[in-house]
Parts: C-alpha cells; sequence; structure tokens
C-alpha cells in the first residue's frame, strides 16, 4: 500500500474527515495527514488562482495517509473510524490555513497526527514550525 492513496469506499466524505482521524480499512490502518496542497509557497491568494478558492474541498487529487499497520485494502472496503484527535481541523477547513490564515495555522499546529508538511508550512505562515 502506498504512503498516500484515495478512498476506497463509494460515498465516503473524505473532506469532512479530520486530520489526525485513524482509519481501518479492512486490515491496514491508515490516519489523515493532510490534503494535497500544490504550493504552500504561493502564499495568500494562490487558492482562487488555482481554482480551489470556487471549489466546496481541495478537489479530486489524493489526500494523504500516513500507513499506521499495513494491510490489504479493495475498492469497496468498509472504513472504520478508529479515532479522532482533541483538536479538531477537517481536511476542508485545513486549506485556508495553507493560505495564510494564521489563526487556522495556530490551531493545526496543535492536531496530533497531521502532516509533517504542516509544520514547514507554519514556518512559512508563523514563523515557527509545530508547538
Amino acid at each position: 500500500m502506498s504512503r498516500r492513496t484515495r478512498s476506497t469506499k463509494s460515498g465516503l466524505d473524505i473532506n469532512a474527515a479530520m486530520i489526525g482521524e485513524t482509519w481501518q480499512l479492512r486490515t491496514a490502518v491508515v490516519q489523515i495527514t493532510g490534503a494535497r496542497i500544490s504550493c504552500v509557497a504561493s502564499g495568500p491568494g494562490w487558492a482562487r488562482s488555482t481554482g480551489y478558492g470556487d471549489s466546496p474541498g481541495p478537489g479530486a487529487p489524493a489526500r494523504y495517509l500516513r500507513v499506521l499497520a499495513e494491510g490489504s485494502v479493495s475498492a469497496g472496503d468498509d472504513v472504520r473510524l478508529l479515532d479522532r484527535p482533541a483538536c479538531h481541523v477537517t481536511v476542508v477547513e485545513s486549506m485556508p490555513a495553507s493560505c495564510g490564515d494564521q489563526d487556522l495555522m495556530r490551531r493545526l499546529l496543535e492536531v496530533e497526527g497531521r502532516g509533517e508538511k504542516w509544520d514547514e508550512a507554519g514556518l512559512h505562515i508563523l514563523g515557527r514550525a509545530g508547538v
């Protein structure tokens, strides 16, 4: 199983999933670490210029998942929520943080299970890495 993947379950709203959530997909266990972000260095305003600002979420490209336990996964497998972090930021809510929303970035840097890219983005946007 690759380190990034898309939903295997039709109808699953991954945009509403929370960064840091842990899911079981058949015998595999994964954790949502973030959404695909084209370029954090593009700064505020890039989302509208690329169409993200007008869409209901980060679009079709892959969301990033950390593999916690390798296993077998097939299209149509059920997804079972195992755990949610105490600090809640959904995949779609995370997008403004990458565009320069400092308050949201501060909140996102408190989420356990976030991807390393958020620490890099925090350095760019806030001048500091995760807490």
